[in-house]
């Protein structure tokens, strides 16, 4: 599902890529996530900020990254090749995800998986284009924030169906994820880094 202009607005803010770089991917380390020297995928990359941080901050070689917006797509390639960054793009849905199976050695969402009409399908999909031993590392939104009505109102969310902590940490575990940890911030947002064994 596309983003609102609140949204927009929001993910373009310069103090999201500081949250993303100072808080996201420090937390995900802490959680045990090992990014350096991997081939990444970037689900929902946005307008690219995401996939540089990938590479400049947590030292990955590669990210390969898709959006459903063309517009959002158009101004991460012009990010990746102006600063000739080893990205590669496209147009995509994470519920069907275009690449071979067992193809990445990590899969970072930040804050993408609640937007999916199906996220356990969405699910189903990073599991499967994971290698063995590869990480699952997710920035999440709960049904605490996404179904409270004041957020209603500003963002584009799906409202059926929609998880919070212990409800995806027991469909990850379901699918057979292991090494599953988690920290959560309040009931509304949840920090999650998990491995395909």
């Amino acid at each position: 599902m596309a983003m609102t202009r609140f949204e927009t607005l929001l993910m373009h803010n310069p103090l999201r890529r500081l949250q993303q770089e100072k808080g996201t991917l420090p937390a995900f380390a802490t959680l045990g996530a090992t990014l350096a020297g991997g081939h990444v995928l970037e689900p929902g990359c946005g307008d690219g900020v995401g996939a540089e941080l990938l590479i400049r901050v947590a030292q990955a070689r590669r990210v390969d990254g898709f959006d459903i917006d063309r517009r959002e797509l158009k101004k991460a390639q012009a990010r990746a090749q102006r600063q000739r960054l080893p990205i590669h793009l496209w147009r995509g849905d994470i519920q069907h995800i275009a690449t071979p199976q067992a193809l990445y050695d990590a899969v970072v969402c930040f804050g993408v998986l609640h937007h999916a009409e199906d996220w356990r399908a969405a699910l189903r999909e990073l599991y499967r284009v994971l290698r063995p031993g590869g990480q699952l590392c997710l920035e999440e939104s709960y049904a605490a924030f996404i179904l409270h009505p004041f957020w209603r109102r500003l963002m584009a969310h799906p409202t059926r169906d929609r998880f919070d902590g212990p409800l995806l940490l027991a469909e990850l575990a379901a699918l057979g994820f292991a090494r599953i940890r988690e920290q959560r911030i309040g009931q509304a947002f949840g920090l999650i880094v998990c491995q395909k064994p």
